[in-house]
């Protein structure tokens, strides 16, 4: 086990990580350009801020910030004995400057003051480290390859975030914040996805060649235009699949 762990940064990835380190015992030392975030942070954790970050052999410093800022940040620092981590889902593993390196990127949406339990997420694990050793994590896939994290990274994106996007479209677009009556649907489609993403599982209008129901949906969405336009293309993506055509 390392001796002291240091978080460069104080956003969202930050804030979880120092408050994990911190729910599991370790030392935890933080630095970060603003300041009042840092002491935030410290303050609701008890961690401790820094300014300069020793190069030692038991030492393990994590970069939680922006992707065009790690690189330049683990070269000002020139380690040669301590071990460098980013979190990062794209990033690869060789912009940190130091000899032992490792990318450990959580497949999750993290935001501050939500008391997610970073043990039981999903982790995404590469370089050549003692994993068990950082914090007990229950799920991780172990890649060697940046381009397989990345892979996995453009996939989070599309399946999180762009699908959350559809959400806050569809909520605009019934005039109401609260999706509570679609959860069933959702975790229907969320099951069917990960037992199997295959076209033949595909429902839908556009799926039966169902014309006069898109028709009507298109007219629906006149006043909805970003709903409309994705409407349109994933509706002849699915007929495609299907051997139809809109």
């Amino acid at each position: 086990m390392w001796q002291k762990y240091f978080v460069v940064g104080s956003g969202n990835v930050a804030w979880h990580l120092v408050r994990w380190l911190r729910l599991h015992g370790r030392d935890v030392f933080v630095k970060g350009r603003n300041h009042q975030a840092v002491s935030s942070i410290c303050q609701n954790f008890g961690a401790v801020s820094v300014e300069v970050i020793p190069d030692d052999l038991f030492h393990i410093v994590f970069y939680a910030v922006r992707d065009d800022a790690v690189q330049q940040v683990s070269g000002q620092n020139n380690f040669q004995k301590a071990t460098e981590v980013h979190l990062s889902g794209t990033l690869p593993m060789h912009v940190l400057n130091g000899s032992k390196r490792g990318v450990m990127w959580p497949m999750a949406s993290l935001v501050k003051f939500q008391n997610q339990e970073l043990t039981d997420i999903p982790w995404v694990l590469q370089g050549e480290l003692n994993w068990s050793d950082i914090l007990p994590m229950k799920k991780t896939t172990t890649v060697d390859e940046d381009l397989i994290r990345r892979k996995m990274h453009l996939s989070a994106v599309v399946l999180n975030n762009f699908v959350y996007r559809l959400g806050v479209l569809t909520s605009r677009f019934l005039e109401r914040q609260n999706l509570e009556p679609f959860e069933h649907i959702l975790k229907q489609t969320t099951t069917m996805l990960v037992s199997e993403a295959s076209a033949k599982n595909q429902t839908g209008p556009a799926a039966r060649g169902d014309y006069k129901t898109i028709e009507t949906h298109l007219a629906m969405l006149e006043n909805h235009c970003e709903l409309k336009e994705i409407y349109q293309q994933l509706s002849a993506g699915i007929a495609k699949s299907y051997e139809e055509k809109l």
